[in-house]
């Protein structure tokens, strides 16, 4: 079922199946944590953080893009993941040359990849700081 046209993150987070809402949650949380004056809008439909420009957002995987869900859980994904250090592969970036994403299928995912999340969370910020500065 296509979602709704969401008037808030709030009404997003609400509308979603309970499993996503958790890990969507903790995102979140994890998000704001790590990023203290981050501003949360709702764009295309999911929450969006920004900082001095895009860093990141939440996708729901019920919140579809397109006719049909294209994997589980919620994606995390940072709108300059080319920039983050992914030698690892932690971080997916299937055929996209800027976006690159992870996605958290559960709770006991998002407590193993914890510290990792948190790490690129605070890359991303720190990109975001330096695109600023090139202005």
């Amino acid at each position: 079922m296509k979602p709704p046209k969401f008037t808030s993150v709030q009404s997003c987070l609400d509308w979603i199946p309970e499993n996503e809402r958790t890990i969507a949650q903790a995102l979140r949380q994890l998000v704001t944590e790590c990023i203290p004056n981050v501003r949360e809008k709702l764009s295309f439909n999911v929450p969006y953080y920004f900082g001095h420009r895009g860093i990141c957002f939440i996708w729901p995987a019920s919140v579809i893009w397109g006719n049909q869900p294209t994997y589980e859980g919620v994606r995390l994904g940072f709108m300059w993941g080319c920039l983050l250090d992914n030698r690892t592969g932690f971080l997916d970036e299937g055929d996209r040359k800027q976006v690159y994403w992870k996605d958290i299928k559960s709770m006991a995912e998002f407590h193993e990849f914890y510290d990792l999340l948190k790490d690129y969370i605070f890359e991303a910020t720190a990109v975001d700081d330096q695109k600023r500065l090139k202005k």
